[in-house]
């Protein structure tokens, strides 16, 4: 497999948003003065939120409030799917706009020998008589703030025989203001599917937020019966 560099939707969104523009007028040094929850703001404009809840929940983190996606016991109001950045997300939103989501990269298709990239990524799969590779992919689990799974997955599809992993990739996580959370592990993996149960490997770790709330947080690949998919807790 070959290893890159693939970051999360909010990072390459913020990347956007922080292009500067240059005049003819001379250079000036000046301090920009940074506002410390711009970059969460981006994350929850990035994934739907609209703009009312959006400023409602950044408030709630200056005030020390909890967003809803973090309360024990509260369900989601709402499901839905989004393509960003050539992740493909299942969201569950709460009713404060705060969400958890679970995302998987979508390959790039090889067609006569020419990969054809859904946007700007490195996933790709091709195939031959019976099976499918898929290379190089992202898997992402997404609560309110933290972000965390792993890039560089591979996996093969097998018609008519166990799909596998062949290989779980390098973990990665961003935790923004009002959390903080570990780097995952790989804490448990079946590489080949078995006739009663599928391939996967989870990487797992630890979060908290401001609010003295802490979890385990876990990302999982499932394969097999021919198919894939993305689980979180």
């Amino acid at each position: 497999m070959g290893l890159r560099t693939k970051f999360p939707a909010v990072i390459a969104a913020a990347l956007l948003v922080g292009l500067v523009s240059f005049s003819g007028s001379p250079a000036v040094a000046t301090t920009a003065e940074v506002d410390p929850y711009d970059e969460v703001r981006t994350h929850l404009s990035t994934f739907g939120v609209p703009a009312g809840q959006v400023q409602s929940l950044v408030a709630a983190l200056e005030q020390g409030e909890p967003w809803d996606v973090y309360e024990t016991g509260l369900r989601p109001v709402k499901r839905d799917r989004m393509i960003i950045n050539g992740m493909d997300y299942r969201i569950s939103r709460f009713a404060d706009g705060s969400f958890s989501a679970q995302g998987i990269e979508i390959p790039a298709v090889a067609t006569n020998g020419l990969i054809q990239p859904f946007g700007i990524q490195a996933c790709v799969v091709t195939g031959g008589s019976g099976f499918k590779n898929y290379d190089n992919c992202q898997i992402e689990g997404v609560w309110g703030a933290v972000i965390a799974g792993a890039t560089g997955v591979d996996f093969t599809i097998v018609q008519g025989g166990y799909d596998r992993i062949r290989y779980a990739g390098v973990p990665f996580q961003k935790c923004m203001i009002g959390t903080s959370c570990s780097s995952p592990s790989l804490v448990a993996s079946r590489m080949t599917e078995t006739a009663s149960n599928r391939a996967f490997v989870r990487w797992q770790g630890d979060a908290s937020t401001i609010w003295g709330m802490s979890w385990n947080y876990w990302v999982e690949l499932r394969v097999g019966q021919n198919t894939y998919s993305t689980v979180t807790s």
